[in-house]
């Protein structure tokens, strides 16, 4: 039940990317660097008053100033980025789905709008994973003729061949002795 050749493909395309991410996001570490810091814009479309207060100016449609950043500030991001990539691949190595799920949609979630795409992967993982469970076939085409196929077989009245056993008749249910403490009085229906 470990990853097919098709996941492992793309999970190490996906951890590839996410070191890509790391490597961009290493230049900021080594010097100061500006980012740009935004406010929503009031319904006027200008900055507010607190904003503009706050050294912030209208440039292009947006209220933004500039932010001056140490290297400390990306070091966190740049050690999960890293991290997280690394746990991608090697959960890629050894064929762990679950760990290459988890690794994704935790960096996806932490990256925000930049980790949509592990959270695409993640969740194409997970759809696979539920197919896979559900009829032996992780592909969109193979579940569902499989899923035809039972749907079929349940409306004609059918057991699936995979699920019968040898032809040994049902074992004969009995009901459990009645205990006289823990028992309930049955109730006499009165007729009317």
């Amino acid at each position: 039940m470990g990853l097919d050749q098709i996941e492992r493909r793309v999970s190490y395309v996906g951890g590839a990317v996410a070191l890509a991410l790391a490597a961009k996001l290493s230049t900021h570490l080594f010097k100061n660097t500006i980012i740009q810091e935004t406010t929503p814009l009031s319904k006027a479309k200008r900055c507010t008053a607190a904003a503009l207060a706050k050294g912030y100016k209208l440039v292009s449609g947006t209220c933004e100033k500039p932010l001056l950043t140490h290297p400390s500030y990306w070091v966190v991001q740049f050690l999960l980025i890293v991290v997280i990539a690394a746990a991608i691949l090697i959960f890629t190595k050894l064929e762990k789905r679950v760990g290459v799920i988890t690794a994704a949609i935790l960096l996806g979630l932490a990256l925000g709008a930049a980790g949509f795409l592990f959270l695409i992967l993640g969740g194409w993982l997970v759809l696979r994973a539920f197919r896979l469970q559900r009829t032996g076939n992780p592909t969109f085409a193979g579940s569902g003729k499989i899923a035809r196929e039972k749907s079929r077989e349940k409306r004609e009245g059918r057991v699936p061949a995979a699920s019968k056993k040898k032809n040994a008749p049902a074992p004969a249910l009995r009901a459990p002795a009645e205990s006289k403490r823990y028992t309930p009085k049955k109730q006499v229906r009165k007729r009317r």
